[in-house]
């Protein structure tokens, strides 16, 4: 049986028509009830478990090739190096590539073949170059041997598949990207 104190509370409809259940100040002491102001903060409470630690999904990226060429340069060397939106990966040699922006050039001369440099700028976006890049050789107008490879995202290098001086095709995998600040653990 519970102790005449606590049978003291008065069970009431609110005005929501919500069940609601009042404890005098005696039964609440009695039951060892606290109340606090709801507030919303970090949970501070340290739990130690066994789990696998997955990154998510949504913040990965693969950087591949997408033109045969010469790897000559790599900014990032080794794994577990952090790299922001924008940073240098890599640096290819293609003569592919080469190739590509002397016929952007060449169509870029005569005003009748604009369709043909549009052709040509696609060309080049589609092969890795950046919008910045394609205007500073339409601008200059003078082919840039190397393709600097950027990165899509800022994260950490997860997996080098490259080696300076080798030579790449289109699909090959160069690095692998993981942003660390979202993980799966389970």
């Amino acid at each position: 049986h519970a102790p005449a104190e606590l049978n003291a509370a008065e069970s009431r409809p609110s005005a929501a028509s919500e069940p609601m259940l009042q404890l005098s100040e005696h039964a609440r002491a009695m039951a060892s009830v606290e109340t606090a102001p709801v507030l919303r903060r970090p949970l501070v409470r340290e739990i130690r478990a066994v789990g696998k630690v997955r990154p998510n999904e949504a913040g990965l990226a693969t950087i591949t090739s997408r033109v045969e060429g010469y790897v000559e340069r790599l900014y990032v060397d080794f794994t577990g190096v952090e790299v922001k939106a924008g940073d240098h990966l890599v640096e290819l040699y293609s003569p592919d590539l080469v190739v590509a922006e002397q016929e952007l050039l060449l169509a870029l001369a005569d005003p009748r073949t604009a369709a043909l440099a549009n052709s040509a700028k696609l060309k080049l976006r589609r092969w890795g170059l950046t919008e910045a890049q394609v205007q500073q050789l339409v601008e200059q107008r003078k082919p840039h041997e190397r393709l600097t490879i950027f990165s899509p995202i800022h994260g950490t290098v997860t997996e080098k598949l490259v080696v300076q001086n080798s030579q790449v095709k289109p699909g090959d995998v160069l690095y692998r990207l993981t942003k660390l600040e979202s993980v799966w653990v389970y």
